[in-house]
């Protein structure tokens, strides 16, 4: 079985995770949670920046024990879900498809300020004030770039939690096809999403069910992407294909998750979606040899 590191106390932004007692403290207030949970971000923090498969992960937080790989994504959705609730909103864990869960770079930076008590055991690097200028050259040079590329930019404001959030859209001038990709954690697809786009694919985001469907309302899109589990819901890409074909709403829909069995495909298949794949490189392929309306008019006619 897989040992976790040495008893340490980790701070970032008014919580402590102390690694000995198994527990969370939030600006000195104990905090009610599963201790697995902690478990959990203790693991992470201590093999950041490497990634934690699976495997690994049941191994060392369920002891041994028979579990399906569920348990995995559903602890890593609660311990979301625990942070969230209590006001943080910065990404906590990085889901990378066929390879399993890190530490999100934004809170290991976090970790790594001069003000908390405790670093990761593999900190972040930030820049020595000899790399400063050449940090400061290769930003100014990317604003430029940029500027001149001059996207397509729109802002979505409506979350399931009511938060305001800043969305940003682009477009290629000759674009091919129009994907709408639903996920709640967009990052976890920054990969595949600059492989489309650099196909000359327009990529759009939306982080909720309602917003991909205020957006299929307003726009034509070509296929749409879409994560399984959203937020509290873990059937919500299901929900939002049963959704759009209600209303008659036929855009293809590909389902791209962690965990895919054959009942869930057929079940898919029955509702109307066009593919499930969990591996990136069975979705880019699924995405390329699809038939595309290519429509010059990204805006819906009025009726």
């Amino acid at each position: 079985m897989i040992e976790l590191g040495a008893p340490l106390k980790y701070t970032f932004d008014g919580f402590t995770i102390d690694s000995d007692q198994l527990c969370i403290d939030y600006q000195g207030k104990l905090l009610q949670i599963d201790s697995r949970i902690i478990k959990l971000m203790i693991l992470l923090i201590q093999k950041y920046p490497e990634v934690v498969s699976q495997k690994e992960l049941l191994e060392t937080l369920w002891n041994g024990s028979v579990v399906s790989t569920w348990s995995a994504s559903r602890l890593v959705a609660d311990a979301r879900t625990f942070f969230k609730s209590h006001q943080y909103d910065l990404a906590i864990i990085q889901t990378l498809r066929g390879r399993g869960y890190r530490l999100a770079p934004e809170l290991a930076q976090r970790l790594n300020q001069p003000n908390n008590s405790v670093t990761p055991s593999q900190p972040v690097t930030t820049p020595t004030p000899a790399k400063n200028k050449k940090v400061w050259i290769s930003t100014v040079v990317m604003l430029a770039i940029a500027a001149i590329s001059a996207p397509i930019y729109m802002t979505a404001f409506h979350t399931e939690a009511n938060t305001p959030r800043v969305i940003k859209y682009s477009e290629p001038l000759e674009v091919v096809g129009r994907i709408l990709w639903v996920d709640d954690n967009p990052s976890n697809n920054e990969r595949e999403v600059t492989y489309f786009e650099t196909h000359a694919f327009g990529v759009y985001s939306a982080l909720t069910t309602d917003d991909a469907l205020t957006l299929l309302e307003l726009y034509n899109y070509d296929i749409v992407i879409s994560d399984m589990g959203r937020h509290d819901d873990p059937l919500a890409g299901m929900r939002l294909l049963d959704a759009m074909r209600a209303r008659g709403d036929d855009t293809p829909f590909v389902l791209y998750t962690i965990v895919a069995n054959e009942a869930q495909r057929h079940l898919f298949a029955e509702k109307g979606g066009y593919a499930v794949t969990t591996n990136p490189d069975t979705l880019v392929e699924t995405i390329m040899n699809m038939p595309l309306q290519n429509s010059s008019n990204r805006f819906k006619d009025k009726p």
